[in-house]
């Protein structure tokens, strides 16, 4: 993904750099997902499968761990850790919400195109938008949530446990 190209030669310059570094890599963070409107229409919208199976990072969870390498940040030099809380696709995830909503949530496929015009019009930008849905579409975006739950020294966050607690609010 162009994307995480663009990232890769910022952390390829960090590690070279003879700098103290320490490089978090999270994944989909849940609050990306707007809540209000699939409560209010019950449909979620997605440029790409919602059964492919995805990584995701509540974002307490994740300045949880900025914090701690922020605090001991020579415990953590030259780590690079691929943050993630939970595995699941958006299907699941749109389960999990009509449970605690109490109605169903369907998912409407949206074109990449559409998706990707939101983000801007910049050709690069567009080219970006549609690698990195095409690579969603088809592979998903995973890893293992032991990492960060060996940096929080506890469970991560679940969709469960991150909906009761913006449910409350």
């Amino acid at each position: 993904m162009l994307n995480h190209k663009v990232k890769l030669e910022v952390e390829e310059y960090l590690i070279e750099s003879g700098l103290d570094w320490t490089i978090l890599q999270p994944t989909h963070v849940m609050q990306q997902m707007p809540l209000d409107p699939i409560i209010s229409s019950g449909v979620m919208t997605l440029p790409y499968s919602p059964a492919t199976v995805q990584g995701f990072i509540d974002l307490a969870d994740f300045a949880q761990v900025v914090l701690k390498v922020a605090r001991a940040p020579k415990e953590h030099n030259m780590a690079r850790y691929e943050l993630l809380g939970c595995i699941g696709s958006y299907n699941e995830v749109a389960d999990i919400i009509a449970s605690k909503i109490g109605k169903s949530v369907k998912i409407e496929r949206i074109p990449a195109e559409q998706a990707a015009a939101r983000a801007g019009t910049h050709p690069y930008t567009q080219e970006a938008m549609r690698r990195m849905y095409y690579y969603y579409d088809t592979r998903g975006l995973t890893g293992s949530p032991n990492v960060l739950r060996w940096l929080l020294g506890r469970d991560p966050s679940t969709w469960d446990s991150y909906l009761d607690r913006s449910f409350k609010k």
